[in-house]
């Protein structure tokens, strides 16, 4: 059984499926402004964390070690990464309830109580 709620194409990676869902979280930003999807941004911060990154900056120097290829893979459009004030500012003000939920159905459900 696939741990992703949305069923993948044969062809789809884990990071592909984990950026589908976090396509669905609310954008909190203004239209105006936007440089990078908000789907990547969490995505290469959920990867960084990963990898073992524990502030912004460590963040952004990950992201900002990743080549275009892999930059692409996860959903950011552009040549280079967000820097550590960008990925504060947009994951502080991101619903945390909703994160929680759309990663907690991907991951898929807990042990049975």
């Amino acid at each position: 059984m696939p741990s992703c709620p949305i069923t993948p194409a044969p062809a789809q990676s884990p990071l592909t499926c984990l950026i589908d869902v976090l396509e669905q979280v609310p954008d909190p930003r203004r239209r105006r402004g936007r440089r990078h999807p908000l789907a990547g941004i969490i995505a290469a911060a959920v990867c960084a964390v990963l990898a073992g990154s524990r502030s912004f900056a460590a963040i952004a120097q990950w992201a900002a070690d990743l080549d275009a290829a892999d930059l692409h893979r996860l959903g950011l459009t552009r040549a280079k990464a967000s820097d550590a004030s960008t990925f504060r500012r947009i994951l502080s003000r991101l619903d945390a309830e909703v994160l929680d939920a759309l990663i907690g159905a991907y991951l898929g459900p807990g042990p049975a109580s």
